[in-house]
């Protein structure tokens, strides 16, 4: 982490000779699979290392980098619903925290609807800079506010075509993510992430395939003339899949990612906000938070870095995680 975090991702390549081709495929790789940006002057090295090292772990240990729901993502979220509850708490749907209470540098509570919640402690996890929306300018320390615009300028978007296929994209679902590097499309500027579900995850109806093709995109970007330049790079490659015609129901989607401000030098490991904020008793997760990963495994490790700082215990020995 010393030698590596706050370097360019350039430098790693040229210390170890990486050529063109490697230079492409680990960046398109690397970016695509934990939501960085394409810079490699920008990116950190040492983010590199690390998730190398994170999904080779999560290949000796489950066969496999990629991680899904049996029954799809709902089954997560009710059985998070189910824990919740179990332990006395609630799960509001249908309805957004409007604002954030912080009274005197504190945070007291919610705004849920028309409802007010008072709260010991606030967790937040989304993209750090809905802060900006969510607590009175006035309540807010200028310097953290500053961070948290500056950090939305960084924000980093995907953009799905996502859908339920009435056939494989393949002629076998893979069971994993296929990423196509910036090299082999013409359309758009960006790697694309393919990923189709296997049936042996019970996703959809038998004989029906859950399906999904992200980009990297700018927010502000015309979401039909996207979806048709996409269609034009995919079809060349998956020639046997009728891209009008062989789906149930699909749709286009664009989102920000996790936390939405992308890994760069200047915003990786203790320069990123969070878990602690400046207003006491609020505190940030996502991959707000100094994170070991991205994605579903980084949400999970900046969750516990939270849970550190409120309860004011370690639970995760970072020198034997770092130890390569």
């Amino acid at each position: 982490m010393e030698k590596w975090a706050y370097r360019p991702l350039e430098e790693l390549y040229d210390e170890f000779g990486f050529d063109e081709n490697a230079r492409e495929l680990f960046t398109d790789g690397f970016v695509a699979g934990y939501q960085t940006i394409i810079d490699t002057e920008r990116n950190s090295a040492g983010d590199l290392i690390l998730c190398m090292k994170t999904y080779l772990r999560g290949i000796k240990r489950y066969k496999t980098p990629l991680f899904s729901a049996e029954g799809g993502v709902g089954a997560i979220a009710e059985a998070l619903r189910k824990t919740i509850e179990e332990n006395g708490g609630e799960v509001h749907l249908g309805t957004n925290v409007s604002e954030i209470i912080v009274e005197n540098g504190e945070a007291r509570g919610l705004k849920v609807g028309e409802k007010t919640i008072e709260a010991k402690r606030v967790l937040f996890a989304a993209p750090v800079y809905y802060l900006l929306r969510l607590i009175k300018e006035e309540n807010l320390p200028e310097e953290f506010a500053e961070r948290l615009r500056e950090g939305e300028k960084e924000a980093t978007k995907l953009f799905l075509i996502i859908g339920g296929a009435k056939r494989p994209l393949t002629e076998k679902p893979i069971g994993t993510w296929i990423m196509v590097p910036r090299s082999e499309v013409k359309n758009v500027d960006s790697y694309y992430l393919i990923y189709e579900v296997s049936s042996r995850l019970k996703q959809a109806p038998e004989g029906k395939y859950p399906l999904s093709m992200a980009v990297l995109a700018d927010g502000k970007a015309n979401k039909k003339e996207l979806a048709k330049k996409m269609v034009a790079d995919l079809e060349p490659l998956f020639p046997d899949f009728d891209f009008e015609n062989d789906w149930d129901w699909k749709a286009e989607v664009m989102f920000p990612i996790v936390d939405g401000i992308g890994r760069t030098i200047d915003w990786y490991w203790e320069k990123r906000p969070g878990p602690e904020t400046p207003i006491k008793n609020l505190y940030v997760a996502g991959d707000s938070a100094q994170e070991l990963s991205s994605g579903v495994d980084g949400c999970a490790s900046s969750a516990l870095f939270a849970v550190e700082a409120i309860i004011g215990r370690k639970l995760l020995n970072l020198e034997e995680f770092y130890r390569l």
